[in-house]
């Protein structure tokens, strides 16, 4: 992603300063419960996708279909990214969410906490062609940051996601945390 906020490399990974405030938060006060399902993925790899699936799915027979919640909400309003919680002092909607949980995260496998890797909660991981994730980091990036003016150009993300120095990469790295 493009370096809307400033980054760091921690554990070999370049994380927003405060998104790694929050994982730091996470490693301390996050408490997994065996049912909960945390979806993870490299942004621009299908999140919101997942999100809507998942939570669609948990959710089937919770609400008459007229007023299902995915009708007025964002996926990311009904499935909530921990460290984005936890980086902002909001970890209790976490905790309010009723069991089975669903969350999600785009920390690298080396960077969630233990009681998420090492406990019974399913992980499901979703990746994208790095191809199809350039072009899509692309598109938000415009619409985010409006005017052609300021957005870098589509090279210099490029070389961004090549070189792996972008939001929670290097993208390969990342993928093959989960994968192994």
């Amino acid at each position: 992603m493009p370096h809307f906020h400033p980054m760091l490399l921690y554990k070999d990974f370049w994380i927003a300063k405060f998104m790694l405030r929050g994982a730091l938060a996470m490693e301390q006060q996050f408490k997994s419960r065996p049912t909960d399902i945390v979806l993870v993925s490299f942004p621009k790899s299908g999140t919101t996708w997942l999100k809507a699936m998942i939570f669609a799915t948990l959710t089937r027979t919770s609400y008459p279909l007229d007023q299902h919640p995915l009708h007025t909400h964002n996926p990311h309003e009904c499935v909530p990214f921990i460290e984005r919680e936890f980086s902002t002092g909001r970890s209790q909607i976490i905790e309010a969410i009723p069991s089975p949980r669903a969350m999600s995260s785009h920390l690298p496998f080396s960077i969630l906490p233990k009681t998420i890797t090492d406990s019974d909660c399913r992980i499901v991981y979703v990746w994208r062609n790095p191809k199809d994730v350039l072009v899509s980091m692309w598109h938000f990036t415009e619409k985010i940051m409006g005017g052609a003016d300021k957005i870098p150009t589509f090279e210099r993300l490029y070389d961004s996601l090549c070189q792996g120095v972008n939001g929670f990469g290097p993208i390969w790295n990342h993928v093959l945390g989960y994968w192994e």
